[in-house]
């Protein structure tokens, strides 16, 4: 599996614990300062997922395990 850093504003899909919001997602930093300490302390990047559509809330300190980076051809 692939724990590269997502660059921010890359469309991906969330496949976590959240069933209900599995599906295409806008990946950007998680900026709240839990996930700010993590970073600096582990390196770990989390995620803020945005919906594309602006109709819902979006996740956030989401894992970079739970989400994979669109590519063409994916739904």
């Amino acid at each position: 599996m692939d724990d590269a850093p997502i660059p921010p504003g890359t469309l991906v899909i969330y496949h976590g614990s959240h069933a209900d919001c599995h599906g295409l997602h806008i990946a950007m930093p998680c900026l709240c300062g839990n996930c700010g300490t993590l970073q600096t302390l582990s390196g770990e990047t989390r995620y803020t997922l945005q919906d594309p559509s602006g109709l819902t809330d979006g996740l956030s300190h989401v894992r970079r395990a739970s989400i994979t980076p669109h590519t063409r051809g994916e739904q």
